[in-house]
């Protein structure tokens, strides 16, 4: 996600805040989930971040609304903070994130995810939001995340989470929406309680990705705090 930010967005200086202590979040309560991403959010503005950019769909589902809603107009009404809901659903929809509600280009996607993401209904309700006529297959992964840290295969769980999903589905599933799987290269070579980097401007001539919604490179003009 950090490569396609710097791509979409060359003339931002960005940094990196990995919360590895207390990861997965997946299987912790939404209170736990909140509290742990509140303090992340705390120490990134410190460092004089104007907007951040949670890359995790278990705080975006659990946490992001309520401190949209309830935390950031006192403690920073001037800051902003993105999810990574947005332009997943708008990849889905083929839908702007500021469009009217309107037919996507699908009629029906299975979502993989961690079991509190797919507990929290977020995903399926944002997407709806925008896409009515839209069905939403949620399926969680339960041991995934644990998987992909320790290195080891996870096709076993990928494949039994797919299963799972098309064994009760009608209509079947056209596109498959899912966190992307880092490969071995991109992993960390070494594991710490919590990682930090800094990021300096680099300017590029490449065209500016897709996967990053147009919401996160227009936040200093989208002042409302809804998206996920």
């Amino acid at each position: 996600m950090l490569a396609e930010l710097r791509r979409a967005m060359p003339q931002q200086d960005f940094i990196y805040l990995g919360d590895n202590a207390n990861a997965p979040y997946g299987t912790r309560s939404p209170e736990e989930v909140t509290a742990l991403t509140q303090a992340a959010i705390e120490r990134l503005f410190a460092e004089g971040c104007a907007l951040v950019l949670i890359a995790c769909n278990t705080a975006s589902a659990l946490a992001l609304r309520k401190l949209q809603q309830e935390w950031l107009p006192q403690a920073a009404p001037d800051h902003r903070i993105l999810g990574v809901f947005v332009p997943l659903i708008e990849a889905l929809t083929g839908r702007g994130w500021r469009d009217a509600p309107g037919r996507a280009r699908i009629t029906s996607a299975a979502f993989f995810a961690t079991p509190a993401t797919v507990a929290s209904g977020a995903f399926t309700r944002e997407a709806k939001r925008l896409a009515p006529n839209l069905t939403i297959i949620e399926q969680g992964c339960p041991g995934l995340v644990d998987a992909i840290e320790a290195g080891g295969s996870f096709d076993a769980i990928v494949n039994e989470a797919a299963a799972k999903a098309l064994k009760n589905a009608t209509p079947r599933p056209r596109f498959w929406a899912a966190p992307i799987i880092p490969t071995p290269r991109q992993r960390f070579a070494r594991r710490c309680p919590m990682q930090r980097r800094s990021y300096r401007s680099r300017r590029s001539s490449r065209r500016a990705s897709p996967l990053i919604s147009n919401d996160t490179r227009n936040f200093k003009a989208a002042p409302e705090a809804s998206a996920v």
